[in-house]
């Protein structure tokens, strides 16, 4: 086995070996804190710099080109009209990092299109991607279970103490190697999209036990996160079924339940993301026979924070306060008298003069109202475009498809874009490498479906 292993490393190339690596280490977010850039900066960029190199060389030396990659208008125009909020921003070196940030990102969908040039290297990262994504799914599991008989986090769990009076069992969520516990669910998010795919696969048995397998193991470790992102998983994993050309009585069954998960689900989150909805307080008077409820109605503290959002946008229309400039320029919008009552949930002893203890945790919790506030409603609509001939692309690949695997299998993509873009309702979607490796694999697929002539047809 180890015989084997090393001759395949040796017979790839430079660029594939890259690749791989790459795909390692996108999960290892525990890195250390730099000066200014903090925790930004991963062991996965280091590799991308290499590749980069390498895809600059032969751009210069004419064996690349930026005429046959799928969207680049629309991607160029976003960055150029990201570039107007700079204008507002009080901090240049800040917002230059938020920009190369984007930058960066954008320039992976680029490297990724033009280096991923057959289906056998296309297919074997994906196997890649889910080994990886399979380990991590099952060392998180048995390490939560583990931390619950414990009583104790352990270093893939995490305990966060800041939500102060919140029950420990809520707040006890796996995290990975991961920074943060959202950060693994979106991960786990593009893994289960992979997991369709590979179960898709036509006259293979084992790679269709392998796919759904995954797609378990990760719906399981999602769910431990206890994020609401579990809710735009929950919205690919029934398209994923809805999509299915099989038709039986237990795929039926799984479609319907899948079905009503997600509804209830996509529901809940958005609702949890305004209002509290516990504790219910139920009161019984003996003397009356009446029995009184309670329910608390304060407003969650994502729900302020979203307020704080429009506001400045209603103050910067047009290009926004800056990239990265959102955090700082909202501790001007935040007033004892508005926090108190979310904040008090959880703080009982909270004081006007600790206020500021909860201006350095203030994020937008939402891509679309972020980039609203940070680039103005000209970014917002730029990003807006992108996403739409995004999906646009898959769609029409879609309708133009003949070959039923090759269909489901820009379905399932598209779902799982579609479950993102619901999250990005509450999170941040625009930063996650994970995100855009999945646009470029889409994108990928498709552009060598139509090229079929020209690319390598073998499957590993």
């Amino acid at each position: 086995m180890l015989h084997q292993i090393s001759d395949f490393i040796k017979k790839i190339s430079l660029t594939e070996k890259l690749l791989y690596l790459y795909i390692i280490l996108i999960p290892v977010m525990r890195v250390p804190y730099l000066p200014f850039v903090g925790q930004k900066i991963q062991y996965s960029d280091i590799v991308f710099l290499l590749l980069f190199f390498i895809w600059l060389v032969q751009l210069i030396k004419g064996g690349r080109s930026f005429l046959n990659l799928p969207l680049k208008f629309s991607l160029g125009g976003m960055l150029i009209v990201f570039l107007f909020s700079f204008v507002h921003t009080e901090h240049l070196a800040r917002s230059g990092l938020e920009y190369a940030g984007i930058l960066y990102l954008v320039s992976l969908y680029v490297v990724l299109c033009q280096t991923v040039d057959s289906q056998a290297v296309w297919w074997r990262l994906i196997k890649c991607w889910c080994l990886v994504s399979l380990l991590i799914a099952l060392t998180g599991i048995g390490a939560y279970f583990i931390s619950v008989i414990s009583g104790h986090p352990n270093f893939l769990v995490v305990d966060h103490e800041f939500l102060g009076n919140a029950n420990q069992e809520l707040v006890l969520r796996l995290a990975s190697i991961f920074r943060h516990p959202a950060m693994l669910t979106m991960y786990l998010h593009t893994t289960i999209v992979f997991g369709f795919v590979l179960a898709a696969r036509k006259n293979n048995g084992k790679w269709c036990f392998w796919g759904y397998s995954i797609v378990v193991l990760c719906f399981i470790a999602a769910l431990l996160t206890k994020t609401r992102c579990n809710a735009g998983i929950a919205f690919t994993i029934f398209c994923g079924l809805a999509f299915m050309p099989k038709e039986n009585i237990y795929i039926l069954i799984l479609r319907y339940a899948s079905f009503i998960y997600a509804l209830v689900l996509m529901i809940a989150v958005v609702f949890l993301t305004v209002w509290w909805i516990f504790p219910v307080h139920v009161q019984r008077n003996l003397e009356r026979q009446t029995v009184t409820i309670e329910l608390n109605s304060a407003h969650q503290p994502y729900f302020m924070q979203h307020m704080i959002e429009t506001k400045i946008i209603r103050d910067f229309p047009w290009v926004g306060v800056g990239m990265g400039m959102s955090n700082d320029k909202a501790i001007d919008y935040i007033h004892y008298r508005d926090i108190e009552k979310p904040f008090r949930m959880l703080y009982p002893d909270l004081r006007e003069d600790q206020v500021s203890r909860y201006k350095t945790s203030i994020d937008p919790h939402s891509m679309y109202l972020g980039i609203a506030a940070e680039t103005g409603l000209l970014g917002l609509t730029a990003l807006l475009f992108f996403l739409f001939r995004t999906v646009c692309f898959f769609c029409k690949a879609i309708k133009q498809e003949i070959n039923i695997e090759n269909r489901y299998i820009n379905q399932i993509i598209l779902a799982g874009l579609g479950g993102f873009l619901f999250n990005a309702l509450y999170v941040d979607m625009l930063t996650v490498r994970s995100f855009w490796f999945l646009i470029a694999m889409g994108v990928i697929y498709i552009s060598i479906s139509r090229h079929k002539e020209t690319g390598l047809e073998e499957r590993g």
